[in-house]
């Protein structure tokens, strides 16, 4: 428990200016804020790692349980920092002396640059958290809508192999042409191909080109 703060009472440290315990007190709690400031500072620079990865790579499960696990953390340090200043408030207002109050409302501001700081990360990580959300969204659309268009270039090709075979239709005199086997084949590869200009002047497909354009 001293060994962190074991330097502040050396006779070269400088941080303890006035020989009183108020002093010491408030050269203790700005020592472990200090502690506080790298701490958020690290993930600081762990949101901002976190948000280029959702942005310019593929989103994963565990991705996303690393976001949750530094929430997490956020919202304990969150805790912490506002237990703390309830209680740098509650003394700054019963102490009588100016000097301890003067020391007291230092620790205050000092603890609520800390609650500023733990409230916006709090804002980030909902918003890396929204933005993880909407790159899944964005999959689980694209995926649907490779399906679906598979799904409508198949349907008519079905249709007509299923008229080609029906029993109760006879097309017999199609056998009989010698062509009659590619003429069936480049018909579907027409509507195959129509189908796909019909998506592609939609802008259902061959649209990535497109995307990366616009984010360069």
């Amino acid at each position: 428990m001293i060994s962190p703060i074991k330097h502040i009472f050396e006779p070269k440290n400088k941080k303890l200016k006035d020989p009183n315990i108020d002093a010491l007190y408030y050269t203790i709690i700005s020592e472990v804020i200090g502690k506080y400031e790298h701490l958020l500072t690290s993930i600081e620079h762990t949101i901002t790692d976190l948000e280029q990865k959702f942005l310019y790579k593929k989103p994963s499960k565990s991705m996303f349980s690393y976001l949750d696990t530094v929430a997490k953390q956020i919202i304990i340090l969150r805790r912490h920092f506002w237990y703390t200043h309830d209680i740098m408030n509650f003394l700054s207002h019963t102490q009588a002396d100016k000097d301890e109050i003067k020391y007291l409302r230092m620790a205050y501001d000092d603890i609520n640059q800390l609650i500023e700081l733990i409230e916006s990360y709090r804002d980030t990580i909902n918003s890396t958290r929204d933005l993880y959300i909407a790159n899944v969204s964005l999959q689980l659309s694209d995926t649907m809508r490779i399906l679906t268009i598979f799904s409508v270039i198949l349907l008519p090709l079905t249709l007509i192999v299923g008229i080609y075979r029906m029993n109760g239709l006879d097309l017999s005199h199609l056998n009989n042409i010698p062509s009659g086997f590619v003429i069936v084949i480049l018909t579907m590869g027409v509507i195959v191909l129509l189908l796909l200009l019909f998506f592609k002047h939609k802008q259902w497909i061959f649209i990535k080109e497109r995307e990366e354009s616009v984010l360069s």
